[in-house]
């Protein structure tokens, strides 16, 4: 606590502190909970956390008398909040081991160059901004086609609004500190009525651009058990720091070589994945007795088949949660509900068009196949499961079939399959 008190600014602890923090770090011997207690206390008292590493788990190894191998997590970085704000992309990488039973540790702080395209994100912050709305709709209504010809133009729109009139939230907020902090220093030696309400006037801004701040931190950071409006900008921020940097892909194992090049990574998951998911040699059985197999009733035919109403279309898209990843298309749940008197009959329209013919638009269906770590510590491709971030159009169409399908589940799925019907 004395060595917090005399340290100004963020900062970093490196070394080995011979605790391991949870029985993971463990491994061959014994976990000691008394003296992890130890190591958690100090780790809240200096207000600090694990920097996310690569490279393996553990950083101390010795035999054992039994000839076996005891491996602890000994050596760790631990950095403040303000440190992680400051150097959202440090990284601790545990090298080889020579001639010493612990890993050396290389911190690194600067973010590696990538070169992935830029893919547009739909921002929430924009809906506080009084033009934005007024865009949107006439955007919406000048735009000739479906739903998916005027979310695209929505985007360009939307991105030549960020660019022109709604700008860098950070720079904005930088500019109006500083010309808040001159008023007063004028005032000091000119009274003036115009300069009190232009003061008022920057005030006010200032606090439009702090709320845009806390949503563009709060739609980032995912974190649905914190309240939007309570001043938790800087909570939503560390937690997206984290999380992007949890689910960053430094380097894997491939074929027993640590490989951090971009192409590399690239070309091995493309492949792995697709080996995984492409349709392999199958054994069919020579008949099947269907009679065994139960049956929808003509009343779930019927639903299923039934065109569906506004009234029904629009539950299925309020039951989202709102700020749910981005497909394809870069819009989230958000969008579509505070937009919901503008484009519910477009929206009504392309869900009962795939009722009716059966069809989907092959736009809808694009998905991207995000690979999320399973373990704490990936090391290999194993240890990603992939998932499919989809369009909420095409959310919409699935809601509504489940919606359908879920009062007949009883007797399409087994008593010994239970678990599979939701409560």
């Amino acid at each position: 606590m004395d060595l917090l008190i005399l340290i100004l600014g963020p900062w970093i602890m490196i070394g080995d502190f011979n605790e391991v923090h949870n029985y993971k770090e463990v491994s061959g011997g014994d976990f000691n909970l008394t003296r992890a207690n130890f190591l958690s206390q100090m780790m809240d008292a200096c207000g600090v956390m694990d920097l996310d590493s690569i490279g393996g788990l553990f950083t101390w190894r010795r035999k054992s008398q039994y000839g076996g191998h005891i491996r602890k997590k000994l050596d760790r970085c631990l950095a403040d909040v303000d440190w992680r704000l400051a150097f959202p992309h440090s990284l601790a990488e545990l090298l080889p081991t020579h001639d010493s039973d612990h890993n050396p540790i290389l911190v690194s702080c600067m973010k590696a160059a990538s070169r992935r395209s830029k893919i547009f994100h739909f921002q929430a912050a924009w809906l506080h901004h009084p033009e934005y709305k007024p865009l949107v709709q006439s955007t919406w209504s000048d735009t000739v086609g479906n739903v998916i010809s005027k979310l695209q133009a929505v985007q360009k729109s939307s991105e030549r609004f960020n660019s022109d009139i709604f700008g860098n939230i950070f720079k904005n907020k930088r500019q109006l500190e500083a010309r808040i902090k001159g008023v007063p220093q004028h005032l000091d030696y000119c009274q003036s009525s115009d300069l009190i309400n232009f003061e008022r006037h920057l005030q006010n801004e200032y606090n439009k651009v702090l709320v845009q701040e806390e949503m563009l931190w709060y739609q980032k950071s995912r974190e649905n058990w914190i309240k939007f409006g309570n001043k938790n900008t800087k909570k939503f921020h560390v937690q997206t720091v984290i999380r992007r940097r949890r689910n960053k892909v430094v380097g894997l194992n491939i074929d027993g070589i640590w490989c951090s090049d971009e192409d590399s990574l690239r070309r091995e998951a493309l492949s792995y994945f697709r080996s995984l998911f492409q349709e392999g040699g199958s054994t069919r059985p020579r008949s099947l007795h269907f009679s065994h197999f139960p049956h929808i009733s003509i009343d779930l035919y019927n639903s299923l088949c039934l065109n569906p109403s506004l009234e029904e279309v629009k539950p299925a898209l309020f039951s989202m949660n709102s700020y749910k990843a981005y497909g394809p298309d870069g819009f989230q749940p958000i969008f579509f509900k505070t937009f919901w008197n503008i484009v519910s009959s477009e929206v009504h329209n392309l869900v009962s068009t795939a009722f009716q013919s059966g069809t989907i638009d092959p736009k809808l269906i694009e998905t991207l196949i995000v690979p999320i770590p399973k373990i704490d510590d990936p090391m290999s491709l194993k240890d990603f499961r992939p998932i499919s971030l989809c369009n909420v159009m095409l959310k919409i169409i699935s809601k509504v079939l489940v919606g359908r399908i879920k009062p007949y589940l009883n007797s399409l799925i087994s008593h010994f399959q239970s678990s599979f019907i939701p409560k």
